[in-house]
């Protein structure tokens, strides 16, 4: 069964490099990483948990030289949202992959399953819709400090607040960004991008409402 993995109030973001491939540094010209490309994807996990191709934003099928496996890969036959980074290597989509870092497809949640609406703010430095719909996309900024396996963690997710209907008959979905600063020290910020999967979503459009650092930011896509 293929289904993307939702992390629910999840704040952790990995990069690694995929087994067996190899860390060259950056030559200008024609060197090996000179032609490096960076998209948001769907990994496709065979039963081995080894991933052998991957969906970008833009619907472009990429097929793996050769199967690859990552450490943050958990469960087998499934699919996973990250950020990959390849170089291609031949026709039909046909690329050898560089490195990938997790991105957290947040789960969505109905108001009464929050037993405490938190709405503390952060940097948001972007948002948009991929090309075909399927994921709302969000570039952020939280501010934290020092942590260790102990310390408590931030916590995010998307709170659907309601569906509305307009006068045109057309749907919305008023969503809210949640997110539990938990006490932590703001001292620096750290770059997180999260994605939403708005195929769970029985609506025509969707209005994201977000606390940051400068007022309510409020968008419909």
């Amino acid at each position: 069964m293929k289904f993307i993995r939702s992390l629910s109030l999840a704040l952790l973001l990995s990069s690694v490099c995929l087994t067996g491939c190899e860390q060259d540094s950056y030559d200008s010209g024609t060197g090996p990483n000179s032609l490096l490309q960076a998209d948001f994807v769907e990994l496709s996990v065979n039963s081995e948990k080894r991933i052998y191709q991957a969906e970008t934003d833009n619907g472009t099928l990429l097929s793996f030289d050769h199967e690859y496996q990552i450490d943050w890969v958990e469960k087998a036959d499934t699919s996973y949202r990250a950020v990959l980074y390849y170089n291609l290597t031949g026709g039909n989509g046909t690329c050898r992959p560089i490195s990938a870092s997790q991105i957290p497809t947040l789960e969505i949640i109905p108001p009464h399953q929050v037993k405490e609406m938190k709405t503390d703010p952060v940097k948001l430095e972007s948002a948009w819709l991929s090309k075909q719909g399927k994921y709302l996309n969000m570039g952020l900024y939280i501010m934290t400090s020092e942590t260790t396996e102990e310390s408590p963690k931030q916590k995010i997710a998307i709170i659907n607040d309601s569906i509305r209907t307009n006068t045109g008959g057309k749907r919305i979905a008023h969503l809210t960004f949640y997110h539990d600063q938990n006490s932590i020290p703001e001292y620096y910020s750290k770059k997180l991008y999260v994605s939403i999967l708005c195929d769970s979503l029985d609506c025509d459009s969707i209005c994201l409402h977000i606390n940051t650092y400068q007022g309510i930011w409020t968008k419909t896509f």
